[in-house]
């Protein structure tokens, strides 16, 4: 379901950087059956064992959340609106930080 997490991670761990092309290389419609919604939990859980696997810990994702998500909603005019965007990435890391906390 992420393996453009596992690309990233890898190529991060190796040394390497990642850039940002200043333009829209394409567009997709977000909908309730695209796998990223309807699977989830399935995402998350693949997303754990990658942060797991790399070493992430809580303040990586809090990191990669905020700040970093942030960053793309304002450098991206394209992408979805920045407040309901970030109120649902926030949403999401609270989420996790609860249950972890069980």
């Amino acid at each position: 379901m992420c393996p453009d997490v596992d690309f990233y991670l890898r190529v991060l761990a190796g040394g390497d950087s990642i850039g940002c092309l200043p333009r829209v290389q394409t567009f997709y419609t977000v909908h309730p059956d695209m796998g990223a919604v309807k699977y989830y939990h399935r995402v998350r859980e693949q997303l754990d064992r990658l942060y797991a696997r790399h070493g992430l810990r809580w303040y990586h994702h809090c990191v990669r959340l905020t700040v970093g998500r942030a960053l793309t909603y304002l450098g991206n005019p394209m992408r979805s609106p920045f407040l309901p965007g970030l109120a649902r990435e926030l949403g999401e890391f609270w989420t996790m930080r609860l249950k972890r906390k069980r």
